[in-house]
Formats: C-alpha cells, sequence, structure tokens
C-alpha cells in the first residue's frame, strides 16, 4: 500500500510540475569534496561555523557530560532518543554517527541527498549525522543526490556546476531511492506559500525547504508587498537505518577519550589544537582562508577554495 501511495504521490507532483512549469526534477553525483564546499557554511567564519566547529562543539560537551550519564547510555536498550534529553542525545548522537560510518563504509550510499536552498547558499536532507559522515568524518569519493530547481527561485543552480541530468517521470524518481520498497519509505508532497510576511505550510517536514528559500527571497529583495507565491514542494522520510540500528556495546566502548586532548570514536581521531578538536585526516587543512603557511599539494585545497566557485551567479528575480 506504501508503495502506490508513494507513486501516486510522485505522480501528482510531475502532473504539477509539467502544468507548471514552475519545477524541474535533477539526479547529480558530484565529488564529496565539492559537497563539503558546498554545505560546509560559510567561509566568511569557516572556523566558526563549519562542520569541525560542529564536531568539535560536539566533542567538547561530551567531555564534560557527568560519567554516570554516559554509563547509563552504555547500559539501555532503548533506541529512541529525543533533543529535549541533551546529554543522552549527545551520547546517541555520537554513536550514531559511528554506526552510520560503518554502515556507510560496509554497504555505500543508499539514499540520495536531497539538496535544498538556503538563501544564497545550499543545505540538505539528511542533514546533521549523515551529512557529517558522508562529507566530513568519512568522505565518500562520489555523493549521489537530487535538486528540486524552481527557476523562480533559483535562476543559476549550483548543479549546472557538476554533472546532472533531468528526471522525467514518478517512476524514474521512485528509481533513484534502494529503500524505496521499504516500509518505512515515505513521500510527501505539499504547497507552501510564500507571502511578505514570511510562509505557511501544513507539514513541518517542508520546514527546511520553506525557511531556506524564505531566506533566499530575503537575501535577493523579492519580499515584496505583492508577493504570493505558492510552489508544491517533494521530500521524503525513511527508518532504515533507525530501524537496522541496535545498540551495540562493542561500538559504545570504541568512543571514548584516550587522553585529555585525544578523543577516538571508533577509526576516527580527534587531537586538539588551540581552536579546538581536529580530526587527524584533515590536520593539513588550511587553519583560515588565508592561511600562506599552508602547502597547497593535493585536492584538500578543493576544501575552502571550491565554495564561491560552485555558487551560482547572478540576482535572482521573481
Amino acid at each position: 500500500m506504501t508503495k502506490k501511495r508513494n507513486l501516486d504521490i510522485a505522480k501528482e507532483f510531475w502532473h504539477w510540475c509539467n502544468q507548471t512549469a514552475m519545477a524541474h526534477v535533477y539526479e547529480f553525483t558530484a565529488d564529496g569534496n565539492d559537497i563539503l564546499s558546498l554545505l560546509n557554511f560559510d567561509t566568511s567564519d569557516h572556523n566558526g561555523t563549519g562542520m569541525r566547529s560542529v564536531m568539535s562543539d560536539y566533542i567538547d560537551e561530551y567531555q564534560k557530560l557527568d560519567p554516570e550519564r554516559i554509563e547509563w547510555f552504555r547500559n539501555t536498550t532503548e533506541n529512541t532518543w529525543v533533543p529535549e534529553d541533551g546529554d543522552t542525545y549527545l551520547c546517541y548522537r555520537l554513536y550514531k554517527m559511528l554506526w552510520l560510518a560503518n554502515d556507510i563504509a560496509e554497504k555505500g550510499q543508499k539514499a540520495p541527498i536531497q539538496l535544498l536552498q538556503s538563501g544564497r547558499e545550499y543545505q540538505c536532507h539528511p542533514g546533521s549525522d549523515k551529512k557529517f559522515v558522508i562529507t566530513y568524518l568519512q568522505q565518500l569519493d562520489k555523493i549521489h543526490g537530487f535538486y528540486i530547481w524552481y527557476p523562480m527561485l533559483d535562476n543559476s543552480p549550483w548543479i549546472w556546476t557538476v554533472p546532472n541530468r533531468e528526471i522525467q517521470t514518478a517512476e524514474e524518481f521512485l528509481g533513484i531511492f534502494q529503500h524505496a520498497d521499504h516500509p518505512t519509505f515515505v513521500l510527501e508532497a505539499n504547497d507552501v506559500t510564500f507571502t511578505k510576511d514570511g510562509f505557511q505550510c501544513d507539514n513541518e517536514h517542508m520546514t527546511p525547504f520553506a525557511e531556506g528559500t524564505l531566506l533566499g527571497l530575503k537575501k535577493y529583495g523579492n519580499l515584496k508587498d505583492e508577493l504570493n507565491l505558492t510552489v508544491k514542494h517533494l521530500s521524503y522520510r525513511d527508518g532504515v537505518h533507525r530501524k537496522n540500528m541496535d545498540m551495540d556495546k562493542t561500538l559504545l566502548d570504541q568512543i571514548y577519550f584516550s587522553d585529555e586532548d585525544t578523543f577516538r570514536m571508533g577509526r576516527f581521531t580527534f587531537i586538539r589544537r588551540h581552536d579546538g578538536w581536529w580530526p587527524v585526516h584533515l590536520l593539513n587543512s588550511p587553519r583560515s582562508l588565508i592561511d600562506a603557511k599552508w602547502k597547497n599539494d593535493d585536492k584538500k585545497s578543493t576544501f575552502f577554495n571550491r565554495k564561491r566557485s560552485n555558487l551560482g551567479i547572478g540576482r535572482h528575480y521573481l
């Protein structure tokens, strides 16, 4: 039943696309470094806002946790956690990252990322943990994804800079998901309306798209009094990893501090430096955009210098 429902929703979305010409769906494959550059906000304050800084904050918080809270997490058999319980959710998040890294190393990327406009930049779904794993912790050579392009909202999309193809049918779209037949795989499509006062949508799953698009409307000066734009958006969710991820104490034992300045998470090692925690495999990266001492001798140069070249050019007008 779910499979038929998903196909019906996809067909309805493609019908809207074909009738209005307001959106097109593109599949793309890009270098892991390019995706990291694209999602690693932002070059003006990279060390304060990029993925390394966020991961560094997680490690700092984990080091400050009461050992009894960590031990409680280790001994529980639960596998559902909520952000409201910050301590145990942090334990769960680090455990999930390591579990995902091992699973993806063994099986590869199964579900494409969905690129989302975020002002002049981009973010993706799934975000957070999976994004960290495939772009930063254990960067994949190639990352598979798709982007719903709204010409009125993004007139020079980043996907034009990488190999891409337009997906023509609902059936073709479902074919890019290796987990499309899994019972937890669900497509969702909803209208999102934008006015000068913000956006309106009755589906929380669409909020990242709506917020990012609204930010773009603000950035490009399109939040005008007469603005009243409704578009249809399509996204997915699945619980494949969550269903398969059991608490494994042998894995939990691999998350620890071997000394005050060394954090180990499975095969990944982080070293404390003056500006936070650095993964050993990125210690050759530049400390800033003007780090003259860094030797530009391999593809790590893309860690910083591809971001602006990957962004679309020109202004956006409705």
